[in-house]
């Protein structure tokens, strides 16, 4: 299965990212901003158009998305966390590859909760301040886009590397009226989901497999480049490749374990 991971630069993404490389079934394929990602591609000042042109080339199963900003002004998140978001579902509406979006939300979403108290799944979002409007713009553009979608709202993940703020447990809300309404416990249903940085983190190290490249759009794409520190392509499109570009070929980097 292919799947194509968004924010794998991030603290909830890069252990996503350890867990796809840890089943030999999925080919993985990073897409983002840094010099990590096996393709570079700006979601929030890219354009839909080459967004399905990549969908299109690599034609992965599923689509993940873990990017996004937890820090800035209204304008940096609202671009970075709702703009992004309805480029990437945009893009999947044009691209004929099917692929299952599963974006990941925030308990900011539903806003703040008492201290012990429990906050349902189906309870109404009241979100305190533009990190959380932000999110919750997002989750609304994925679950009224009509693809196949879900929508994850994490609680205070923890483990090594967690950005200093309490987070915990993840519900999920499935588009088309399919969520199962349930209850996850939070102290705080305010608190931000992920992200070490005004991008989302960055990567502990590398990771004992390679990533498996997805296919060549087209013949005229050029052979895989080798070596590390060769910084990885940008995608046609994006605002970090010029618009002569033509092709793009992911490389293939080896990530050791931490």
């Amino acid at each position: 299965m292919r799947v194509l991971l968004l924010g794998a630069n991030g603290f909830i993404g890069r252990f996503v990212a350890d867990r796809l490389l840890a089943d030999p079934a999925v080919h993985l394929t990073a897409l983002g901003r840094g010099d990590d990602a096996d393709v570079r591609f700006d979601l929030a000042s890219g354009s839909p158009g080459a967004l399905t042109r990549f969908l299109d080339a690599v034609h992965p199963g599923v689509v993940v998305n873990c990017a996004g900003a937890t820090r800035g002004g209204a304008r940096d998140l609202t671009r970075h966390n709702t703009v992004a978001v309805a480029t990437v579902c945009e893009a999947l509406r044009r691209s004929g590859c099917g692929a299952r979006l599963v974006q990941v939300g925030c308990a900011s979403e539903y806003g703040p909760s008492q201290p012990g108290s429990s906050t349902a799944e189906d309870a109404v979002p009241r979100p305190g301040g533009p990190y959380g409007v932000s999110k919750l713009a997002a989750t609304e553009l994925v679950l009224g886009s009509g693809l196949d979608a879900v929508v994850l709202r994490v609680f205070s993940p923890v483990g090594p590397g967690t950005p200093p703020a309490p987070r915990s447990a993840a519900s999920p809300r499935r588009c088309a009226g399919r969520c199962r309404p349930g209850t996850a416990s939070s102290s705080s249903a305010d608190s931000a989901c992920s992200g070490t940085s005004s991008t989302c983190g960055t990567w502990p190290g590398p990771s004992t497999r390679p990533r498996s490249p997805p296919p060549r759009a087209s013949s005229s794409a050029p052979a895989a480049r080798s070596g590390s520190a060769t910084p990885p392509p940008s995608w046609p499109g994006s605002p970090a490749t010029p618009a002569t570009s033509t092709s793009w070929t992911p490389r293939t980097a080896s990530r050791s374990a931490r």
